[in-house]
Formats: structure tokens, C-alpha cells, sequence
């Protein structure tokens, strides 16, 4: 990502193409050389907005909230020492 020092007042987009999962480090290097730029009219970009979690890409699951806290900021408690 590029901050535009330009804009002042309007909030910055943040574009997102997945080009799959479970590739090595040259095949995701292959796929992103073949597109040659990012106005190539092959990527089809996701404008990415974050939801009422704050993630952006929805990584989030709800069973997190029903795991065991393992610590607490406020409340200064701990199960590990």
C-alpha cells in the first residue's frame, strides 16, 4: 500500500485480489508477473471495507469468542507467570 500525501480529506480505498490458496512462493510469483500492472483489466479488484471486528479480509471466527481468555489487560490477571 502507497499513503497518497495529496489526499487530506478522503479515506483511503483498499483494493484485494485473491489469487488463490495453497501456492508456493513461485507460483504466486508467476501469477502476480503475469499480470504486469495492477490496471490490468484481467484483476478483478474487491474494494475491502473492515467489518464490525475491524478485519478486513474476513479472517474472523465465532467460535474464538467461546475460547478460555488467557490473560486480561484491565482486570491484570493472567493464567501464565
Amino acid at each position: 500500500m502507497v499513503k497518497n500525501p495529496e489526499s487530506k480529506k478522503q479515506k483511503a480505498t483498499i483494493h484485494y485480489h485473491d489469487i488463490g490458496d495453497y501456492l508456493n512462493r513461485e507460483d504466486k510469483l508467476a501469477i502476480v508477473k503475469k499480470f504486469a500492472a495492477v490496471s490490468n483489466e484481467v484483476i478483478h479488484w474487491k474494494a475491502l471495507s473492515p467489518n464490525e471486528h475491524g478485519d478486513w479480509i474476513n479472517e474472523r471466527n465465532d467460535v474464538f469468542e467461546t475460547f478460555i481468555a488467557i490473560g486480561n489487560k484491565d482486570a491484570k490477571e493472567e493464567i501464565f507467570f
